[in-house]
């Protein structure tokens, strides 16, 4: 039983610590992706500022 509650636990705060770094991410005007790709919609306003 208190194993249940330990995993659901640490899932969901590993969820809330990426939501948050998301967040952060769009928040400062950055992608939020892993890698900014041509399909990603802040590329094409990455590429338009330079």
């Amino acid at each position: 039983m208190y194993i249940e509650i330990i995993a659901t636990v640490i899932i969901f705060s590993l969820a809330a610590v990426i939501f948050y770094k998301n967040v952060k991410r769009k928040a400062s005007g950055k992608c939020d992706c892993s890698s900014c790709s041509s399909h990603c919609p802040y590329y094409k306003e990455k590429k338009e500022d330079k």
